[in-house]
């Protein structure tokens, strides 16, 4: 019975990868599946928070929950070159400054690429106008600058070990 439940349930989530929202009574009927098995599944599925159900009036709709990232692995990486460009641009002026900013706004776009959170690639952007302001910051002031650009780096790359 298990396997039955988790083969529905993989039915279940391909067809809503497909359909992207469905109301939860005609999920069964979709699937061509008995209701009391689909129920199971959504109930498996729901476990391995894997599914979001919104109440709509008199029905409830289902959808998958989205992950905030694409690639984790790739975000982790490429925030991580980042982190470490950013204490070495602090300590750098003129034209190798501007140079290595660019660098680090690459990378971060191609951490943002691989970012399916609003939220975060909004933070990524954040970041990219720090790193701006930093190119025109000495000494103290860009430790600093570059101490609070590596802090919501390190958030974001905590977060990606989530998903």
């Amino acid at each position: 019975m298990n396997k039955e439940i988790n083969e529905i349930a993989d039915k279940i989530y391909e067809f809503l990868e497909r359909e992207k929202i469905a109301r939860l009574s005609r999920i069964p009927v979709k699937i061509g599946v008995p209701a009391n098995k689909a129920y199971m599944a959504i109930g498996w599925l729901l476990r391995d928070d894997k599914l979001l159900l919104t109440k709509k009036g008199r029905s409830v709709e289902v959808t998958l929950k989205e992950k905030p990232f694409i690639r984790a692995d790739v975000v982790r990486e490429k925030l991580g070159r980042a982190a470490e460009d950013i204490s070495g641009l602090a300590e750098k002026t003129g034209k190798e400054a501007k140079d290595l900013a660019l660098k680090i706004k690459d990378t971060l776009k191609g951490a943002a690429k691989n970012i399916r959170s609003t939220d975060l690639r909004d933070e990524i952007k954040t970041i990219m106008d720090r790193v701006d302001k930093l190119v025109d910051k000495t000494g103290e002031e860009a430790r600093e600058l570059a101490d609070e650009i590596k802090t919501r780096i390190k958030k974001i790359r905590e977060r990606s070990g989530e998903g």
